[in-house]
């Protein structure tokens, strides 16, 4: 019985020293769409949004890196279209400033050529009424400005998404599957 006990330990230990290797590569191809997943993820994270995640297959991780992939491109099209904003919301400053410059300037001008000058009763009124009409001009600019300004606030209605609660409906969402196919989904923030 000794001799017995003492040949099933050595093949055990023979097995199992066989089997660890085998193990350890079956589990990391196992895991390779998880590691895929996880780089792409923190990829997207440090601000890589057109990045694209591709896992083969059509589980749950195929599924989510689908997703995922979506999002990011959701995101870089969201950001692509805020830079352009911006830049028009630039271009815009940067005409409205010179529009706004032009008739300061003819105004200082003519106030300026008006103070100082000796100008008959004729001349002052054409240069008042010539200072007048520039003042008028930026009136109506800075009614144009409020109500360019009015109609972006009623066209733009944002929504603030917290983004820890949108994770947690998101497991919610996948934590039956999951379960069903014995996988443990984490999340943290």
């Amino acid at each position: 019985w000794s001799s017995v006990r003492w040949t099933f330990a050595g093949i055990s230990l023979l097995m199992s020293l066989l089997l660890c290797p085998l193990l350890y590569i079956l589990l990391k191809i196992l895991l390779r769409p998880l590691r895929e997943l996880n780089e792409g993820v923190a990829q997207i994270a440090a601000g890589n949004y057109g990045r694209q995640i591709t896992c083969r297959g059509r589980d749950e991780i195929a599924a989510l890196a689908g997703n995922v992939s979506r999002m990011s491109a959701e995101i870089a099209r969201q950001m692509a279209a805020l830079r352009e904003e911006s830049r028009k919301k630039q271009q815009l400053t940067d005409n409205m400033a010179h529009e706004l410059r032009t008739p300061l300037t003819a105004i200082y001008g003519y106030a300026e050529y008006l103070l100082r000058a000796k100008t008959s009763e004729e001349e002052r009124c054409e240069g008042l009424s010539y200072i007048m009409s520039e003042s008028m001009r930026l009136q109506r600019m800075g009614e144009l400005m409020l109500s360019m300004r009015l109609y972006q606030c009623e066209d733009s209605i944002t929504t603030i998404v917290n983004i820890q609660s949108l994770t947690g409906q998101v497991k919610n969402l996948l934590e039956a599957e999951c379960r069903e196919k014995e996988i443990t989904l984490c999340c943290e923030m």
